[in-house]
Parts: C-alpha cells; structure tokens; sequence
C-alpha cells in the first residue's frame, strides 16, 4: 500500500486546469491557501498582508477587506493604489460569502479578515460565514 496520495489535478493536460492552481514564486506559496496569522499589536500584521498583496500581481482579481479598524494607513494606500479591485467593508457589516462568491470576473479573490480575534460576537458573525 502506497503512503501517498497521487495528486491527480495536477496530472490533467494544462487545458483543464484552472489559473487557480499553482504558486505564487515571489512567495513561494499556492495561489489557494488559508492562513492565520496571530501575534500582538503592533508586531507587523497588516504590514505582512500588504507584503503579500505586493508579491501577487495578477494573481487575485479582488481584495476583500474585514477590518474592525479599515482606516489604517496601509489599507487605504491600497484602497487608493487597487480602485476597483479592491473593497474595505465597514466593520458593522460584513459581506456574506455568497456577495463575495459572485465576483463577476470570475478569478481568485483574496479575503482578509483583520482583528477579531478578541471580540466572539464578531467571530460568530463574520468567520462563521467563512469557514464550513
């Protein structure tokens, strides 16, 4: 018995295969993938998600921001910098997945979910609707 799965998708000619598969070489990383990044205040998140935004050009066709605090300095660089591309969401009333599931372009959308991990209600209302 193998120890491995074969990684079928992988394996189909290119003409199946969605622009979603693959890696983002700059990062070194899938275009899918979830990812948590927990630290304290001040310790450089935001930063690392701009960082991420910049070294993916043309890999996501939308940004969607859910920020208890959206009006931080670097979102709005990126708010002014991705017009039409990108949309910050006022933290009282955050996106369902279906809105963000029906982007018209039909790419891969980046959803970052900022500073909730404190507040359960929050929690409850946003991430809920994110995870399965």
């Amino acid at each position: 018995m193998a120890n491995r799965i074969d990684n079928w998708g992988a394996a189909l000619p290119k003409e199946y295969r969605s622009d979603s598969l693959g890696d983002i070489k700059q990062l070194g990383i899938k275009k899918l993938f979830r990812g948590i990044i927990l630290a304290p205040s001040n310790s450089g998140k935001t930063n690392m998600v701009f960082h991420l935004v910049k070294n993916s050009p043309n890999v996501y066709s939308h940004l969607h921001i859910i920020a208890r605090n959206p009006d931080q300095e670097l979102y709005n660089y990126m708010k002014d910098k991705l017009a039409g591309y990108i949309t910050i969401y006022d933290p009282s009333e955050p996106p369902r997945v279906d809105d963000i599931q029906k982007d018209p372009r039909g790419g891969i959308q980046l959803v970052i979910i900022d500073d909730y991990s404190s507040d359960k209600k929050l929690q409850h209302d946003v991430f809920s609707h994110f995870f399965i």
